[in-house]
């Protein structure tokens, strides 16, 4: 359980602060960056499944550009403004079929 709750705090702090700096803080915290001993004052847990927590920050992404966040809020939305339209034509359209069988006999 310990070590589910490590893996969310870490991709928490990815979220706010990107990967490579909690990798970097890792690091730093287990002595792995350095030839001495973890700064004092470190958490108990930061020693805690280093490996698999620098392993499980390599499979996270960092944040997307503003350029894909913003293309991604203007499809959503032009998606979200269209769709009453397209609802109400495939409707009229439907109506259109069954109400008028005469257009459409053979």
């Amino acid at each position: 359980m310990r070590t589910v709750v490590e893996l969310a705090a870490d991709r928490g702090a990815a979220r706010v602060h990107g990967p490579n700096a909690v990798r970097s803080a890792l690091r730093t915290i287990s002595g792995e960056s350095t030839a001495s001993h973890p700064p004092r004052g470190a958490l108990g847990l930061a020693d805690h499944c280093v490996a698999l927590r620098l392993q499980h920050l390599d499979k996270l992404t960092s944040r997307p550009s503003l350029i894909t966040r913003v293309l991604c809020s203007a499809a959503a939305g032009l998606g979200a403004a269209m769709a009453p339209a397209l609802i109400g034509l495939g409707m009229l359209a439907g109506v259109g079929i069954l109400a008028c069988p005469v257009l459409f006999a053979s």
